[in-house]
């Protein structure tokens, strides 16, 4: 099995996260993908993996003669996210593509083995991996994906959030499966235990592809690489600090061989000048000026870290008070309306609202993304008629899609009005807006519940979207490692494998907050008015808050 990666290139927008990426991997190697956060490992995964389709250039997998396709695994970050919400027989079921009842009758034979080098050999099947801790999530999907790995396994950053022992234990699964003929590229940043089990390292820095060679060939050119801005892992930084005390050159080194080396080194020449040196050298950090790009540097030189420019401070920025109560208005008078007349005014509206008030143009097409991958499935739901047993034929209705289609548009228009309304605008300010305005009219108590539960619903409206497209793309990765494509059929039949996790998840953040809040007694507590600046109302705001009455008294026409 060969692996071609020809000119790459992959770009979010305007902005190229890739650049022209070449490479060829063969089985039995173990890849590993270093790089500085952003510098993209985990975007070259998602291509690797076909999550992504690459802007430019071709991935190819060519089986051998006599094989047939190419099968990849993937485990992207926080794994976990890959589980179903059920019981781990089914978990193992659904990954494995075989009926549960079977994964049952050979749970001791051949699951178990799977699962006790990671040491989860005591789960049964009926047990619920999603009530177990996260690291332990994690390593069950991982017992999962190396029970039957294909030919291709994708890891990023595998080993996060595992303890030593269980990091070892994964990292020889691993180093098993390469063992056994299959290709394993794994994002990494705990390098010093990998390095040693690897057979080859790719380095990324700023997008391209600066280092293509062995781990030892790795560690000797670790100093150029570093100024490339490559993160050079803990054993190789210390070779590189006593290279000049006159300790070995530098290198990859185990802990044990770097004592030698060191110990020989030291015997060769002077102990005292040897020890001077390295005195001299440890010393030369200290006097190091502190980094600028923080609030450190300039406590350090005795001077005031220059203030960040916020958004309030600027001459745009709207009055959110103002802008919040519009925008608030306007959503309950889109809900109220469900004719075709009335979507059409909302979406108008709302794209009016989105120019005026210059929302991202990412984040609107990103809601736009999750909101359109609902519709299709309602859409779907609603007119598609199965056939037997349910139904005496194959059916779809397109009056019946149409009509629930009608009834979903306003709920694009509830998530681009929901950036609008929390869009630099925090829900501890809104906190203290609510406070400030019920001040003299709603006693104490009262008054501090409606301002924690509203800085509650803004901080819950955001992450419902986030919950909602990381299960989506954990049900991708799936379907990916499963062999499958999406299909219509398919999603209808698989819904509840990304509504329960993404419900669970939910209800774990909604337990979390209020957890925080009970803990903290926020309740009883003011929120700090202080977060408020000094907001005036300019043009602008009247100007947007004519245009939300206008939506209004449109919408109310349409009825």
């Amino acid at each position: 099995m060969l692996l071609q990666v020809k000119s790459v290139t992959v770009a979010r927008g305007a902005t190229p996260v890739l650049s022209n990426i070449s490479f060829e991997a063969s089985a039995g190697e173990w890849i590993l993908l270093v790089g500085r956060n952003g510098a993209g490992k985990s975007t070259l995964l998602d291509a690797l993996a076909g999550i992504s389709a690459p802007t430019a250039g071709e991935i190819a997998y060519r089986p051998q003669a006599g094989e047939g396709e190419v099968q990849r695994t993937y485990l992207p970050q926080a794994p976990e996210r890959l589980l179903i919400a059920t019981s781990a027989a089914e978990e193992f079921a659904a990954s494995l593509r075989m009926p549960s009842a079977e994964v049952r009758r050979g749970w001791g034979e051949w699951v178990v083995p799977r699962l006790a080098p990671l040491g989860l050999g005591h789960l049964k099947p009926d047990d619920l991996p999603s009530r177990l801790s996260t690291g332990m999530q994690r390593k069950f999907v991982y017992a999962m994906a190396l029970a039957r790995p294909g030919h291709v396994l994708l890891c990023d950053e595998p080993t996060s959030g595992l303890d030593a022992a269980s990091r070892a234990e994964l990292l020889d699964e691993i180093a098993r499966f390469v063992k056994q003929g299959g290709l394993a590229i794994t994002a990494l940043h705990d390098l010093d235990e990998a390095l040693f089990g690897a057979t080859r390292v790719l380095a990324l820095a700023h997008g391209r592809l600066v280092f293509d060679g062995t781990p030892q060939a790795f560690g000797e050119a670790a100093e150029a690489l570093k100024q490339d801005g490559v993160p050079i892992p803990p054993s190789v930084r210390l070779a590189l600090a006593l290279a000049p005390t006159g300790g070995p050159e530098p290198g990859l080194y185990r802990p044990e061989g770097l004592a030698t080396r060191l110990l020989e080194s030291q015997a060769g020449c002077g102990g005292e000048d040897t020890a001077a040196e390295a005195s001299r050298h440890d010393a030369q950090p200290a006097a190091a000026a502190p980094d600028a790009s923080s609030g450190l540097a300039y406590a350090a030189a005795g001077e005031a870290a220059p203030p960040e420019r916020s958004a309030e401070n600027s001459a745009s920025a709207f009055h959110p008070a103002l802008r919040w109560l519009a925008l608030t208005a306007l959503t309950i008078a889109i809900a109220l309306v469900h004719r075709p007349a009335g979507d059409l005014v909302a979406v108008i509206a709302t794209v009016a609202l989105l120019a005026a008030l210059r929302a991202p143009l990412r984040t609107t097409l990103r809601l736009t993304w999750t909101w359109g991958s609902f519709a299709i499935l309602a859409c779907a739901v609603s007119g598609l008629q199965l056939g037997p047993p349910f139904h005496a034929r194959w059916a779809f209705h397109p009056t019946a899609a149409k009509h629930t289609f009608l009834e979903v548009v306003p709920y694009w228009c509830f998530l681009q009005i929901g950036q609008l309304a929390l869009a630099r605008f925090s829900s501890l300010q809104f906190a203290a807006l609510v406070d400030g305005a019920l001040a003299r009219v709603v006693p104490r108590r009262q008054r501090l519940v409606a301002s924690w539960f509203g800085a509650l619903v803004t901080r819950f409206i955001p992450a419902v979207e986030v919950i909602y497209r990381e299960q989506w793309y954990a049900y991708r990765v799936r379907l990916q490692n499963a062999g499958r494509t999406q299909s219509t059929s398919r999603a209808l039949v698989d819904v509840a494998n990304v509504i329960a996790p993404f419900v669970i998840r939910m209800l774990r953040f909604g337990e979390t907050t209020a957890d925080a809040m009970e803990a903290r007694r926020l309740f009883e507590v003011p929120p700090p008015s202080a977060l408020l600046p000094e907001w005036r109302v300019r043009g602008r705001d009247l100007g947007v808050i004519a245009m939300a009455l206008l939506s209004i008294a449109l919408l109310v026409w349409t009825r």
